[in-house]
């Protein structure tokens, strides 16, 4: 007697076992393939988790010892998570606030370079990164210990066409010295 398997078209005949999905054309190979591409699609780019206004600005507080300003607009915010985790940041301010923000915090210096231009390309997986539209650049690098975390930091500021207000892109890589 035949085994069947009830499908929505009817009854049809069940395969008999992995040796038959092994011999239908593609059979393994085409489920190989299947689970690499599968598997290349979520590359470590694409993980990440889009920030609320709130919660990038207490990160923000957490790691920079100071709160965006409150006047702040579009703040916008992206954290990944591998070998080291990644906070991205971009907001719009007066130069006034900026230099309020920098001037609060202990670890990020007050003074920007001219032409400083730490980031150039946007990223495909977070769309409100787009540093390369500014004008009229000016950022820093820096790095501190926090709580047995290293913190690397780059800030970028410019104007975009069409706007008063800078933009500010802020990266903070955290890296864990214990894990070295």
């Amino acid at each position: 007697m035949m085994k069947t398997i009830r499908t929505p078209r009817g009854r049809l005949p069940a395969p008999a076992g992995r040796r038959a999905f092994a011999r239908r054309p593609g059979g393994w190979a085409a489920l190989g393939l299947l689970l690499a591409l599968w598997v290349s699609s979520c590359s470590p780019e694409e993980r990440g988790q889009f920030l609320t206004p709130e919660y990038t600005n207490d990160l923000v507080n957490l790691y920079a010892k100071s709160k965006l300003p409150k006047e702040a607009k579009e703040v916008y915010g992206h954290r990944m998570v591998g070998q080291s985790l990644t906070i991205h940041v971009r907001f719009c301010c007066t130069q006034e606030q900026l230099q309020s923000f920098l001037e609060a915090s202990p670890v990020i210096p007050n003074v920007l370079q001219e032409d400083f231009r730490p980031f150039e390309r946007p990223k495909k997986h977070i769309p409100f990164w787009r540093p390369h539209q500014l004008t009229e650049i000016r950022g820093l690098q820096t790095r501190w210990h926090r709580d047995g975390d290293e913190v690397g930091f780059l800030l970028m500021t410019g104007k975009e066409a069409k706007r008063q207000l800078l933009v500010v892109y802020m990266l903070f890589v955290i890296e864990h010295l214990a894990s070295r």
